[in-house]
């Protein structure tokens, strides 16, 4: 049996939250009051011992337009100390163009439900906001069973960006080699707006505590993306600063460099070769024909550099030659998403075709900075502070207009939030949904050796209907696939 308050100038809608509180819960005990005056009035006539048998409340609702903006936070703040017992606030208000969510989410609120009421909206996300602890059954909602991915969202601030990468500033230090995919609209050509990155380094902040510099280099990039990133920065040109954390110096040291180029002789590794040649001083290239079904059973070549044209996979590639040579992968075609995080981990570099000869020289002198030019390359480094998305993809189980459920690697804080996007063709499409963290378990490992993972379920947080119609579409299309996979 649980105790609720209401306070709504609308006698309908308090009417209707009683109904589906009540629905939920036959026990529960509901106050509900159509101002904050008559509240306040009301507790003025109990005794302190009264008052306090009073605020023992599960959930308080109260309605947006009571007070201005300004005033919530002192108002929820007090509500807050006076409640004896867990509990959450949950806001109801009408959809307005000056809405802050990133206010309301300061302020602790669990959730926002939006007027004119969803019928089974509003009860499944009352139904939710009486679970805390639990994990939420949904009442009406049957959830739906999926094998497919969202990606979760987080917004990073850019420092500065080149055409072979960018620096950004994080509370966190990440790993070298980790891979993410990150939007703006910075990347947008046709229907893409996004790019993959690689952090190379990240670094203590000198001057700022906790704080740390994080550089990323685009890998498999488009061509065409990489226009666009060369527009902006030219148009950006105002705006440059030092690039001397890519590092083009000459060596003091003068040290040959073999790079083995991978592949069948053709008019391109012939070209590819010359033009290594041309531009580096200290470097040779050669062809090597290599048997694609063949490990070697002991090292035969010394280069320090090899370039793959070919389709031999990484771990045969990798028997020809020493611990210490990095790889290059030049793929001739596009590379599933799932297969470059995985080859990420292996190579120094990935491109697809076609690809930018120079790019790629510039790409190789920052991580071989051993190797010397014969002719200066010019960089343009711009400072900006444009927002990007930083995207996890995870796969979900289940999923309904209130609420998914994913298991990911690691444990994200209960009431947190975060924002999703269905993962679709049309990238200019996308529609960010917020959640937040309503639940989480340790999950079952089901494979030996596997690390520990998470269940977590999110509640879809502030959802007008816009938002809904994009839930319900995609929740149809998600059908229609299921059901072809189980035919």
């Amino acid at each position: 049996m649980g105790r609720y308050l209401i306070v709504d100038h609308e006698e309908k809608s308090i009417e209707t939250v009683k109904e589906n509180l009540t629905s939920i819960d036959n026990q529960g005990v509901i106050e509900s009051f159509n101002n904050l005056t008559s509240l306040s009035k009301a507790l003025d006539e109990k005794t302190p011992d009264e008052q306090k048998a009073f605020w023992t409340f599960d959930i308080i609702i109260l309605e947006y337009s009571l007070r201005q903006q300004k005033e919530w936070a002192d108002l929820i703040d007090q509500y807050s100390k006076l409640n004896t017992k867990e509990f959450v606030f949950l806001f109801t208000g009408y959809d307005d163009p000056g809405l802050s969510f990133k206010f309301i989410r300061s302020l602790g609120i669990y959730n926002f439900i939006f007027k004119p009421y969803d019928q089974l909206i509003l009860k499944e996300s009352l139904n939710i906001a009486t679970k805390i602890g639990k994990r939420a059954q949904s009442i009406e909602m049957k959830a739906q069973e999926a094998s497919a991915f969202v990606g979760i969202l987080k917004e990073v601030e850019l420092q500065s960006m080149s055409e072979l990468g960018f620096v950004t500033l994080s509370e966190v230090q990440f790993s070298e080699k980790v891979i993410s995919k990150y939007f703006s609209p910075i990347f947008r050509f046709d229907k893409k707006q996004s790019v993959w990155a690689q952090c190379l380094v990240s670094l203590p902040h000198p001057q700022k505590p906790d704080t740390f510099i994080n550089k990323f280099q685009f890998i498999a990039i488009d061509q065409n993306v990489l226009n666009a990133i060369r527009r902006f920065i030219q148009a950006h040109k105002q705006d440059q600063t030092s690039s001397a954390l890519w590092n083009f110096q000459n060596p003091a040291q003068i040290i040959p460099h073999k790079i083995g180029i991978v592949g069948l002789e053709s008019d391109e590794t012939t070209l590819l070769i010359q033009s290594i040649h041309d531009h580096f001083e200290n470097a040779t290239a050669e062809l090597i024909k290599l048997d694609p079904q063949k490990k070697s059973k002991e090292i035969a070549f010394d280069h320090q550099i090899v370039i793959n044209l070919s389709e031999i996979k990484i771990e045969n590639l990798k028997s020809y030659f020493k611990d210490t040579c990095q790889f290059f992968f030049l793929s001739p075609t596009k590379i599933n998403e799932d297969d470059l995080v995985a080859l990420s981990k292996e190579y120094t570099d990935i491109y697809t075709l076609p690809y930018d000869r120079y790019y790629v020289f510039k790409k190789m002198k920052i991580h071989f900075p051993g190797l010397k030019q014969k002719e200066p390359t010019q960089l343009s480094n711009v400072t900006t502070h444009e927002k990007m998305k930083a995207t996890s993809k995870v796969k979900i189980s289940d999923i309904n207009e209130v609420s998914l459920s994913f298991t990911h690697y690691r444990e994200l804080p209960l009431r947190t939030f975060r924002e999703f996007i269905f993962i679709t063709e049309d990238e200019t499409k996308l529609i960010e949904l917020r959640g937040i963290c309503h639940y989480t378990e340790k999950a079952q490992s089901t494979e030996p050796g596997a690390g520990p993972s998470f269940i977590h379920q999110f509640m879809f947080y502030g959802m007008t209907d816009m938002y809904l119609k994009q839930i319900r579409l995609w929740l149809l299309q998600n059908y229609i696939v299921q059901n072809q996979k189980n035919d």
